[in-house]
């Protein structure tokens, strides 16, 4: 991973070796461009969603988007990308797809929120 990018990887609960080689796995796979974009940001993988959510959420990109950062913009809390890991692995078994494939695809659905891509725009490039 590209030592100019600022991404932080965190667990809201117990260690996952698989989802955290998973998320790194995607991000190395990432141009170097929109790495050196990804400035101040946390990637938390986190057990459930929460219950307050309702519905089938896999992830979700909280902050303001990149497009909305101004100049000024600094000295704030790192926005953060949530990764589901049950609501993930549920959908691989289902599936019956890599698990790493899934985690690659819904960090990347994530971070294209990071830069400011409607769910409409994200939706074209799901594959699963």
């Amino acid at each position: 991973m590209d030592s100019q990018s600022d991404i932080h990887i965190g667990f809201d609960g117990i260690y996952d070796e698989d989802f955290k080689n998973g998320v790194l796995e995607a991000l190395e796979l990432l141009p170097e461009n929109f790495l050196k974009q990804l400035n101040n940001v946390s990637i938390v993988v986190e057990e459930n969603q929460p219950r307050e959510m309702g519905g089938f959420v896999l992830g979700l990109y909280r902050g303001v988007p990149q497009p909305y950062k101004g100049p000024h913009y600094s000295f704030i809390m790192p926005d953060k990308i949530s990764l589901y890991k049950r609501n993930i692995m549920k959908i691989a078994l289902q599936r019956n797809m890599e698990l790493k494939k899934i985690i690659a695809e819904v960090l990347y659905h994530e971070i294209g929120h990071y830069f400011g891509l409607s769910e409409d725009e994200l939706d074209l490039f799901r594959s699963f």
